[in-house]
């Protein structure tokens, strides 16, 4: 059955005479000036990479000086203005040094480039330079374009460059104004049937036709566009397939004679080269780009399968048919096969003959061959009553059709109702919904599969699918589609037989049984996770008031099953509110009270722990999400886990009323401290204030408050101590024997065994003999230096000032000093009855004079120096009297 889509087109030829009139074309030729000499004498460190121009784009690279290219051409209109594009190739070390470049074109065509706007170009750059070319208005035919660069001085149209490049190319005139216009094909591929068809294009941009010059189309064939028709209207007939162009050409007939053109020998492209456009001298326009149409065979001939006439197949089994279609036509065109039942209803297309009948059904449907252009008309569901308009082209069905017997089972799929079950007591049920997407041919019947692990070994089958087991690990469940007239179930081995065998046997897995199996079926994971139980490695942890670390031990009794993951939980308080949880059970904690070490074993996929507060979620929150306590979520807590209690004594600090104390009349001191509020005293703690002496802080005193009376001189300090009366004995303490440090020895803070916390560094007390502290204050010291320094070096530093300041003289005299050492005022008296200090004169340790005053008009035994501004160091202190001269030794710290 043959049809084309235009029944009524005529056959149209037009001939342009006869071939005794086929036209000769006429060639000219031009004749180039010969140009001086330019070259560049090296390329070493730059050359023309790159110029690009109109229809010139020609990437040169190095040419060693000099390039002839005036074999590439472009042509130019006189009055418009052109973008040029330099690029050159700088090299090291002149990669960033800008190339001078010049263009010249020789307008007037006179051999050299001397005549005035013939330099286009004169431009500096690196890399790639632009710059633009105006064309004069009387340019007219063909001439030179040289273009030179040079990367240290100015290029000259002749002559030699020191480093650079010389590239000369040929511009011609292009005034025509003749325009072809373009075209579009009507149709393509175009089907040929009964020995010839017609192929037609439209105008789609108007061409420009000047006064004086005709129209013509033109027809080629084939890539190289041989011309094989021409007629008056863009319409043509041909009898053969393949490509053809419909070109539009817009002439002068008095410079372009056709006569010499031979069909079927010359083409499209010789006629172009004549052209301004193509780089010839006769103006005129060729559409060269066309209207390109195929034309193709449309011949359906007879068809064939691989598998003979009449066939049986196994439909719907979810994989390609095992047979091909093939015909004996002779179609260049599209070629389809067609999928009809017995009343023409459309069931399917093929475009490459391997058929596919999923979904088509059960019963009997038929193929053909259909040839054709264009679009198919049809889709599947359609009924077409004597095939009519099959395609909006050309089109030709086959004269016979291959029957095809179909049988269709369809497993269909299935859904897991949990893809992941908890087991409970070793026993689980696991379930699966049909999807209803099966299919069951007359005949056949369903049975359900239950496999395990990834080799579906078959464990037990059921009318339903639903399954009770009793181990962990992945199931799946399977739904098989059968003929038991064709498989024989009896031969399935439990617990050795696989689907993969069953799957093998069946047309779907490569096997001759029709049947389907839903292989991918749906997988439920069982699983029996139990986070056994935890140990505390100690249930009472001291905490000293900062850090306390508790570390747990699993018993070594979890249950973690593929695909599970472990985290320790630690809660605080009987509300088991959740504070940390981490990868080992082992956490650090700064507040006291009880706590609990938990494990979880559960699944990342269906336990989300982000939605974990902490501080606010609680181990009994957790526990409701799980099958153990009453949720849905497969996973074990240990929810009593390992408990501890955490003590955290604190002793604080303390701090002295004063740091610096004298003994009284009566030669007593009382010694008070103030604490500073961030002692801490858990339930069943007291607190009692310890008084030490000396560096070695032996224990002089304690009290329940911090404030004690001494009666010696030296270095005291107040201490905290927090203590539980049950676990340490004070009355092991003997007073001006027993130290603070070996009280804090018993103590875990001193590595003990004992909870308490002790502040050894206490508050820092320093008592000085009444005579000290009346020298000591009287000279004005520098408190903020004793007080920044250690309780023992102030004391040690302020009696040996007192002891020096009696022991400072060199020579035998009447002068003390004191303080010695000094830091900011020293005092010098001098015990004389009929003697007075006139001068007084200081060096440093090199001889160099520091400090000089005379004191001749106050007759003074009674002088105070500011040695603040002194540097640390030895000085010697010359006094000079009225009747002698002494010397002291001077420290300044």
């Amino acid at each position: 059955m043959k049809t084309n889509h235009k029944p009524n087109a005529k056959l149209k030829w037009f001939m342009i005479g006869a071939l005794s009139t086929i036209l000769s074309l006429g060639f000219n030729f031009n004749s180039f000036a010969q140009y001086c000499s330019s070259s560049g004498n090296s390329t070493n460190y730059s050359y023309i990479d790159e110029v690009i121009f109109e229809n010139i784009m020609n990437t040169s690279g190095d040419n060693g000086g000099y390039a002839d290219f005036t074999n590439l051409s472009t042509s130019v209109i006189p009055g418009n203005t052109y973008t040029i594009k330099l690029d050159a190739a700088n090299q090291f070390p002149f990669t960033f040094k800008k190339n001078k470049w010049k263009v010249w074109i020789d307008f007037n065509n006179d051999g050299d480039f001397d005549d005035a706007g013939e330099m286009v170009v004169k431009k500096r750059g690196n890399g790639t330079t632009n710059s633009s070319i105006t064309i004069p208005s009387n340019f007219s035919g063909t001439t030179t374009m040289r273009v030179s660069m040079s990367l240290f001085g100015q290029p000259k149209p002749c002559g030699n460059i020191s480093n650079g490049e010389v590239e000369d190319y040929t511009i011609t005139s292009n005034s025509c104004l003749a325009g072809a216009g373009s075209l579009m094909a009507d149709a393509s591929p175009v089907g040929l049937m009964g020995g010839s068809v017609m192929i037609s294009a439209t105008q789609i941009n108007v061409p420009v036709i000047p006064a004086g010059y005709s129209s013509i189309y033109v027809l080629t064939s084939g890539t190289g566009l041989v011309i094989e028709q021409v007629n008056a209207t863009p319409d043509f007939t041909v009898n053969t397939t393949g490509l053809y162009t419909i070109h539009t050409l817009i002439y002068d007939p008095a410079t372009l004679d056709l006569t010499t053109v031979v069909f079927g020998t010359t083409t499209g492209v010789d006629v172009n080269g004549l052209l301004v456009q193509g780089g010839g001298t006769i103006c005129a326009a060729l559409d060269v780009a066309g209207a390109p149409i195929t034309v193709c065979m449309v011949d359906a001939g007879m068809v064939t399968s691989n598998l003979g006439d009449t066939l049986s197949i196994c439909a719907g089994d979810g994989f390609a048919d095992p047979f091909t279609m093939s015909n004996n036509g002779m179609s260049t065109c599209n070629y389809a096969y067609v999928i009809t039942s017995s009343a023409t209803e459309i069931l399917g297309l093929s475009l490459d003959g391997n058929l596919d009948f999923d979904g088509a059904g059960q019963g009997e449907c038929w193929v053909w061959g259909l040839s054709f252009t264009g679009n198919v008309l049809v889709s599947v569901g359609d009924t077409v009553l004597g095939f009519g308009a099959l395609t909006d082209g050309a089109f030709d069905l086959s004269s016979n059709y291959v029957v095809v017997q179909r049988n269709a089972p369809d497993a269909g799929t299935l859904t897991a109702n949990s893809s992941s079950v908890c087991s409970m007591n070793g026993n689980a049920m696991i379930d699966a919904t049909a999807n209803g997407d099966d299919f069951i041919p007359p005949g056949y019947s369903n049975i359900y599969v239950l496999t395990s692990g990834t080799g579906l070994v078959i464990e037990q089958v059921n009318a339903t699918p639903s399954f009770n087991v009793t181990s962990n690990g992945l199931y799946t469940i399977h739904n098989l589609v059968y003929d038991a007239t064709t498989l024989d179930l009896t031969t399935v081995v439990f617990g050795t037989t696989t689907g993969v065998d069953v799957n093998g046997l069946l047309t779907q897995g490569g096997g001759s049984i029709c049947a389907s199996l839903d292989v991918a079926g749906a997988p439920i994971w069982v699983s029996s996770p139990d986070a056994g139980t935890i140990t505390a490695n100690t249930d009472t942890v001291c905490g000293i008031g900062s850090i306390a670390t508790l570390t747990a031990t699993p018993d070594g009794n979890a249950m973690i099953p593929s695909g599970y993951s472990t985290v320790y939980v630690l809660t605080s308080g009987s509300g088991l509110v959740i504070e940390q949880a981490g990868p080992n059970p082992s956490f650090d904690v700064s507040m006291g009270g009880n706590y609990t070490i938990h494990t979880l074993v559960y699944d990342p996929n269906t336990l989300d722990l982000s939605i974990v507060v902490p501080g606010v979620t609680t181990g009994f929150d957790v526990n409701s999400l799980l099958v153990q306590g009453g949720g849905m979520i497969c996973a074990s807590l240990d929810v009593p886990g390992a408990a501890f209690y955490v003590e955290n004594p604190y002793a604080g600090t303390i701090q002295p009323d004063y740091f610096f104390n004298c003994l009284d009349n009566n030669g007593s001191a009382t010694l008070t401290a103030n604490p500073s509020g961030d002692a801490i005293v858990p339930s069943g703690y007291s607190t009692v204030y310890v008084l030490t002496s000396g560096s070695g802080l032996v224990i002089e005193q304690a009290g329940g408050s911090p404030s004690f009376t001494v009666n010696n001189t030296g270095i005291y300090r107040i201490h905290t101590l927090v203590y539980d009366t049950n676990t340490l004995d004070l009355g092991i303490v003997v007073p001006g024997t027993t130290t603070g440090f070996d009280v804090n020895g018993l103590i875990a803070q001193g590595g003990g065994a004992i909870c308490a916390s002790l502040d050894v560094a206490g508050a820092p007390f320093i008592v000085l003999p009444e005579w000290i502290c009346n020298w000591f204050y009287n000279d004005r010291v520098n408190m903020a230096y004793y007080t920044s320094i250690s309780p023992e070096q102030a004391y040690a530093e302020i009696t040996e000032g007192y002891e020096n300041s009696k022991s400072s003289t060199i020579s035998n005299g009447s002068a003390t000093m004191y303080p010695n050492p000094a830091i900011n005022h020293v005092t010098i008296a001098f015990d004389s009855e009929d003697d007075n200090i006139e001068t007084v004169l200081i060096y440093n340790e090199t001889g160099q004079k520091v400090f000089e005053r005379d004191y001749t008009a106050n007759t003074m035994s009674t002088i105070n120096l500011d040695v603040s501004g002194f540097d640390s160091g030895l000085y010697l202190i010359q006094l000079i009297t009225v009747k002698s001269s002494e010397a002291l030794r001077l420290v300044v710290k």
